[in-house]
């Protein structure tokens, strides 16, 4: 059966599910200057990237399986892959919302937020157990067909198109999605805005979370679970009622 099988963990021990953290670049050499600082960065310029590695700075992670862990013929291991295929965009592609965490809070200390800061961050919702289905260090094919659909360009086309009326379709929206017999549809990956700076790191790591919890009950073969069952099953509010 389905949820019998071995799910892929990383090396680390973390379930395995890409996550993408996209950058918005203002100075790359400045970047690539603290890249190059780095005894965990190397370049690879085979795949024109720079892989983050399980060493140097990064040693000390605390993951389920630690650095000592790891064999000798094996170290060091890679965290992630960062691509920059433009002067003013790079993203770091890792295998897990645990790496992505320390990712984001890892970089954060060491590059300026005047030289590149965090934007987005996208999520496969898929729970993996069949090796062949791995994407290897490169996750362009999950995220190259996903649309981000920024939340504040959204409310601002909503409040143009309505305008005094705007709070009453507001309130309308939000009534509906919440009554509405039908779930949401669960997309096979998202890209969403990281709000890290505004929000913090708990909040988006509970995000992704979230999501990993939906992608297990599916890999479960609970195909009808949804964001909004995650919702009521943390806040202790069922389901309402139909009217």
């Amino acid at each position: 059966m389905t949820q019998n099988k071995p799910i892929i963990a990383t090396m680390t021990g973390e379930v395995f599910q890409p996550v993408r953290i996209f950058y918005k670049m203002y100075d790359k050499a400045q970047v690539t200057k603290v890249f190059r600082s780095l005894s965990c960065m190397k370049f690879d310029k085979f795949e024109d990237r720079w892989v983050w590695e399980f060493w140097g700075e990064t040693k000390n992670f605390k993951f389920d399986k630690p650095y000592k862990s790891i064999p000798k013929h094996l170290r060091p291991i890679v965290l992630g892959s960062i691509f920059s295929r433009e002067d003013d965009e790079m993203h770091l592609d890792v295998g897990s919302i645990e790496r992505a965490v320390k990712a984001i809070k890892f970089f954060d200390k060491r590059i300026n937020r005047t030289i590149a800061e965090v934007t987005n961050i996208g999520i496969s919702n898929k729970i993996l157990s069949d090796k062949v289905d791995h994407p290897g260090s490169n996750f362009d094919e999950i995220f190259k067909d996903v649309e981000f659909v920024d939340p504040v360009e959204k409310m601002d086309k909503m409040k143009a198109e309505h305008g005094e009326n705007f709070h009453l379709k507001l309130i309308q929206e939000s009534q509906d999605f919440l009554q509405k017999k039908s779930k949401p549809k669960f997309e096979k990956a998202e890209i969403l805005p990281a709000n890290f700076y505004d929000d913090g790191i708990e909040l988006l790591q509970n995000t992704l979370k979230m999501r990993q919890m939906v992608a297990f009950e599916h890999f479960r073969r609970n195909t009808d679970y949804s964001l909004a069952d995650v919702i009521n099953q943390m806040t202790g509010v069922g389901s309402l009622p139909e009217r």
